[in-house]
């Protein structure tokens, strides 16, 4: 199954963020190669109310769990290659389809969110 590779910029002068728009080649210069930029990857994950979650994405997440639940707020991170909510694990005894997951923010405009 292919994922479509997305991505945002924060833009440290303007302090706002641009969207990676590839198909304008006239006005296109590498976003990568540029030092006021900050490259946040798309997860390919939608929130609960179907908002895309970007890495430096604020989430608050909700489990449900057999044993257990709890609720925080955390920072979206790439970890070994896949997104996480750092520093939680996902581990086995976790299943997706019991985690209520919306995204409140991002750490460049909201950092307020994770203290």
């Amino acid at each position: 199954m292919k994922r479509e590779i997305k991505f945002r910029f924060w833009n440290k002068n303007t302090q706002a963020f641009e969207y990676d728009n590839l198909d304008s080649r006239e006005t296109y210069q590498n976003p990568f190669s540029r030092e006021d930029l900050i490259a946040c990857q798309w997860t390919g994950l939608l929130d609960r109310v179907g908002k895309e979650i970007y890495e430096g994405d604020i989430v608050h997440f909700r489990y449900y769990g057999e044993d257990d639940s709890f609720e925080s707020d955390t920072e979206v991170k790439w970890l070994a290659g896949t997104a996480s909510f750092s520093p939680f694990s996902m581990g086995n005894k976790w299943r997706v389809d019991i985690l209520d997951v919306e995204v409140i923010g991002n750490i460049y405009e909201n950092p307020e969110l994770l203290k």
